[in-house]
């Protein structure tokens, strides 16, 4: 009988939040539970962050200390620099010779107020809207750029993402069929994004646009990378109360919104990142070769606390927008590479 393949993993993110719960649930669930060997590489921005994260994870699941850190490693990155991520790609290509999925989960939120009165009017009049858009409640700063003049939430939320399944492809090959998972969101709809503003810099929505604009460019992928035998996707986690929002007030009003929600038989108000991971688990099992590039694999719950995963119908633009926004990744990736 043959022995089942050493799996490899990356989730960005996973120090806390939907990360860290999605690499809890896959050493559970798979390591522990079925005896897959696997190592989950822990890709993270900070380095205390993240060793802390480990070493809780090890201490909860294990009881090899030394077992645990070979299951769980870390790879340090920063997501919204390009040199970053490259350079943690050429690390994590010297350390394996294989990625059979990479969960692209890390994103930052930035927020800079909250309307209260829209909030509540939203959630008494349109809880399926606000299930779907987040509501016209959250305030985001324009503007914002990283230290390299990109968009900040293009940069860390799209763009970092993009050159690591560019530089990665290798290995992603090395293993196919492999899969990428890219975390959208249901508020990407089409008005969010402009090819003529794609980093978001004077958008009111950057959060939302990065997000469009991922899901955009994850669709030509998916055509141009098939051949090679990485399948891409798109999933998402539904509404989960995250470490995302770091505001307290906003997170207390995002549990409250999530129950009324719920009770109002919104979709996918699944309050624990835990229920989040449902659709990025059902997705680390069914056949490849099934996947449908898009649909968004939507983390769904039923009001009394069943977990499911809707297939969401994206809502595709003109593949000739898809060719083109992934054309401006790869000319501006190509700024940053090292021949």
């Amino acid at each position: 009988m043959e022995s089942p393949v050493h799996q490899i993993y990356m989730i960005t993110g996973a120090n806390s939040g939907l990360g860290y719960a999605l690499t809890k649930r896959l050493v559970a669930e798979v390591y522990i539970a079925k005896r897959q060997p696997m190592t989950v590489v822990m890709a993270c921005r900070n380095e205390a962050k993240a060793k802390a994260a480990q070493s809780q994870l090890i201490q909860d699941l294990f009881d090899d200390e030394d077992e645990g850190r070979q299951v769980l490693q870390i790879l340090l990155v920063d997501l919204s620099k390009p040199t970053s991520v490259i350079q943690a790609c050429a690390d994590f290509m010297k350390r394996f010779q294989r990625l059979d999925i990479l969960y692209l989960n890390a994103a930052i939120l930035n927020i800079t107020g909250v309307n209260i009165s829209n909030f509540f009017y939203n959630i008494l009049t349109r809880p399926s809207y606000v299930a779907k858009t987040g509501g016209d409640a959250i305030d985001q700063p324009r503007g914002l750029v990283t230290e390299d003049g990109l968009g900040l939430c293009f940069a860390a939320n799209t763009f970092g993402h993009y050159i690591m399944i560019k530089e990665l492809e290798p290995v992603l090959k090395a293993a196919q069929p492999s899969k990428v998972i890219y975390l959208t969101s249901t508020s990407a709809v089409p008005d969010y994004l402009s090819l003529d503003d794609y980093q978001g810099i004077e958008s009111a929505n950057p959060y939302e646009s990065s997000k469009r604009l991922g899901c955009v460019v994850m669709l030509q992928l998916a055509e141009l990378l098939k051949s090679s035998g990485i399948y891409v996707c798109m999933a998402s986690p539904g509404n989960i109360a995250s470490s995302i929002i770091e505001n307290p007030i906003i997170y207390a009003c995002q549990i409250g919104a999530l129950t009324m929600m719920r009770l109002a038989f919104a979709s996918g108000c699944n309050f624990t990142c835990e229920n989040g991971c449902t659709s990025l688990m059902y997705l680390r099992d069914i056949d490849p070769y099934t996947i449908d590039s898009k649909v968004i694999y939507h983390s769904d719950i039923w009001p009394w606390g069943n977990p499911f995963v809707k297939h969401l119908q994206f809502e595709s633009p003109d593949m000739k927008l898809a060719e083109a926004a992934e054309s401006l990744l790869h000319d501006l990736w190509s700024q940053y590479r090292v021949i």
